[in-house]
């Protein structure tokens, strides 16, 4: 008997031994993805031929099609492993698909089976290439079996909750916050859970990162529920000092680690933390005031002796240990630095000591464009376009000299004298990698409120493409108001980028030129060779 494995990658054994024949080539990975999200119904012969040789007649892609299953059956050893005809199909009683099995516990109720099942995205890693259609249609089935999978485990535990199970709820209000961890309805349940445990401690700090996940992901503050959970929570009898979580409590993802002290927990004393860092910056740079605390890490003010412009110290709270981490986050902060354009803020040093990665940057020149959208929601056209045409410009520069962001949002965007200034290039290059993979703590890198959907649900780096899809973000909030899918990410958000296009800008600011429109909306297709290859030029006739 044949199994297919599709969630969490693209693998097969047979009688239990594991088959190679499957990595040997994307297209026969991307047959079996197609097939197996066909489920038992089967795929239309002509649309599977055509999806994955999209550039051939019909009948070449036929025959690319009969020679493809033909060498399945004959290198697998399984005479009847498709039934074929109008409609291709994996047959049922000669092979076993992961994806059927989950949807079968999910239609059946059986919950805990479809999340043990559930073991990451749907085909995840498959590439293919310029197949832009089929791509589309794996990104969809990635987008609706996570959500499956996230309301599954809310279900188990909002049940674990009702038959008072309380620690088996708090297992899987756990694992919801994982899986979508900006949800407020998961992390008021996860809350109520520890509070019905009398785990207080844990509680306070799960909030704390929540919060801390909110200002710096997503630029909101949380709901007032759940300021009044904390004050209930910090007036309970059983409150205790919470400068660290329990040693219980799995790291969630948005969350730093305990690699450098965090100026907010009440441990240690400030002169100790303030000597550190000072050691770290050795004798070219004073340690200023503490100016922000985010996911990442902290920045302050610093001062140089060599240097009469006002600069700031950002300190990375993920660990850089070994060599080639070390060597990965140098390399990146000195192509930035390299970097020498007025819409660029620039790097004026970098370093790795004792496994902390550091960068001292100019001072931030103004109010961020966050800071201008909460007050004023929109923008003039003109405005508008202004602005991002300098943020275009700049990130067209950066890529050109080999650098990508991975986090355009307005919260990287300074205005100074009415332009616009991009900084936090390169953090997100540096702080990934393969060194850094597989920890117990992870660090949301990015805003998911403008991360393509390859980002979200392939774990694909930023890139390019992934800029191009942030920018397009970007703009479209400074014309209508908010981002294409709203200001809030959750798994839900997350399946909509997959299948769905944003409201065109238009409809909803009929002013915008439509050639403006065409630009936006052709940045945030869904399919990254959909896009276009550039950071596109905004000509300064539109306005």
């Amino acid at each position: 008997m044949v199994r297919l494995l599709t969630l969490g990658g693209m693998a097969m054994t047979k009688d239990g031994a594991s088959l190679s024949w499957i990595q040997r080539g994307w297209q026969r990975g991307a047959l079996f993805a197609l097939l197996a999200a066909a489920g038992k119904r089967g795929a239309d012969r002509e649309t599977v031929s055509t999806l994955l040789w999209p550039d051939r007649a019909e009948s070449a892609a036929r025959h690319s099609l009969d020679e493809l299953l033909s060498r399945a059956r004959r290198e697998i050893g399984v005479r009847d492993l498709f039934t074929t005809g109008m409609v291709v199909a994996l047959n049922p009683s000669c092979i076993s698909v992961d994806l059927d099995e989950f949807d079968t516990a999910i239609a059946t109720d059986h919950l805990e089976r479809a999340v043990a099942l559930y073991v990451g995205p749907f085909a995840d890693g498959l590439r293919l290439a310029e197949l832009d259609e089929a791509e589309r249609r794996l990104l969809a089935t990635r987008g609706r079996v996570a959500e499956q999978c996230r309301r599954a485990l809310e279900t188990l535990a909002e049940r674990a909750t009702a038959r008072q199970a309380h620690a088996d709820a708090v297992t899987w209000w756990q694992r919801a916050v994982v899986a979508d961890p900006f949800s407020a309805r998961a992390t008021k349940g996860y809350l109520a859970a520890l509070i019905a445990i009398d785990e207080t401690a844990r509680a306070i700090s799960h909030l704390r990162v929540y919060r801390t996940m909110l200002r710096d992901q997503l630029d909101i503050e949380a709901d007032e529920d759940l300021d009044r959970i904390e004050a209930q929570l910090r007036t309970s009898p059983s409150h205790t000092a919470l400068a660290q979580p329990a040693t219980s409590e799995p790291p969630q993802r948005g969350a730093r680690g305990p690699f450098f002290p965090d100026p907010t927990d009440g441990d240690g004393s400030q002169a100790e933390r303030e000597g550190q860092l000072q050691r770290l910056l050795g004798d070219r740079y004073t340690l200023g005031p503490l100016i922000e605390v985010g996911s990442l890490g902290s920045a302050y003010r610093v001062s140089s002796r060599e240097r009469a412009r006002p600069a700031e110290l950002h300190v990375f709270g993920i660990p850089l240990d070994g060599a080639e981490a070390a060597a990965r986050f140098t390399r990146t902060f000195a192509r930035v630095n390299s970097l020498s354009h007025h819409g660029i803020v620039p790097v004026f040093d970098c370093g790795v000591r004792h496994g902390i990665g550091y960068c001292v940057v100019a001072s931030r020149p103004g109010n961020s464009l966050r800071d201008i959208l909460r007050r004023e929601r929109s923008l003039s056209l003109a405005d508008a376009l202004t602005i991002a045409r300098g943020v275009a410009d700049a990130l067209r520069f950066a890529h050109e000299h080999g650098v990508v962001h991975g986090d355009v949002r307005p919260k990287r965007v300074w205005m100074a004298g009415g332009a616009p200034v991009l900084g936090g290039l390169g953090v997100v290059d540096a702080l990934s990698g393969d060194p850094l993979r597989g920890r117990s703590t992870i660090v949301a890198l990015g805003s998911p409120v403008y991360q393509s959907p390859e980002q979200l649900l392939d774990g694909v780096g930023a890139d390019v493409a992934s800029d191009v899809y942030a920018f397009g973000s970007l703009v479209y909030e400074l014309l209508v108001g908010e981002p294409p899918f709203g200001a809030r990410a959750g798994v839900s958000v997350v399946r909509r980028k997959m299948v769905e296009d944003p409201v065109p800008v238009r409809d909803l600011r009929p002013t915008v030129p439509p050639e403006v429109e065409q630009l936006v909306m052709r940045c945030l297709s869904r399919v990254p060779g959909d896009r276009d290859r550039r950071v596109p030029t905004i000509p300064p006739t539109l306005s």
